[in-house]
């Protein structure tokens, strides 16, 4: 719920309470701030104000890791991502037949991000992407004894 200062006496009062604030207690209250945007509202405005900042946002700004993402839409951009990786990949190791997965890795997230015109601009989000990747590469291309990818079919 979210909470406003009254412009006038300074108290604290949640949205609901306003109104009734405004009739029995404060009748000259026009302005109401809110105490977590730090948005000023006046008159009757401040009912528009149903959505506001997490405490994460507030405190921590550009660094919050608040996801403004639906979870299932998540999912399904996870799939897609997936299977987006795994033809990237099929295509670099038929050009080249084999490679180090780290190499395998790289060319792929480069050429993922041309592809979808996607620039990587924090390290976090080029860390899912790189283990997105890695998680894409079928187990039947890999080899225990070596770090080497290699385009193969099980017999």
């Amino acid at each position: 719920m979210v909470s406003f200062v009254c412009g006038d006496c300074q108290e604290v009062l949640k949205k609901s309470k306003i109104d009734s604030h405004c009739i029995v207690s404060c009748p000259d209250a026009w302005e109401f701030t809110c105490i977590d945007c730090n948005v000023t509202f006046q008159g009757f405005t401040y009912k528009s104000h149903s959505k506001c900042i997490t405490e994460e946002e507030k405190y921590h700004g550009k660094f919050s890791k608040v996801s403004k993402t639906n979870s299932k839409m998540e999912k399904n951009n996870s799939k897609n991502l997936s299977s987006d990786f795994t033809s990237i990949i099929n295509e670099i190791l038929r050009i080249n037949g084999s490679m180090s997965w780290k190499n395998l890795r790289d060319k792929s997230v480069n050429e993922y991000c041309k592809r979808n015109n996607v620039k990587v601009n924090n390290s976090e989000f080029r860390r899912k992407l790189n283990l997105e990747c890695l998680a894409s590469i079928p187990i039947k291309y890999t080899f225990r004894e070596s770090n080497v990818i290699k385009l193969r079919d099980l017999p």
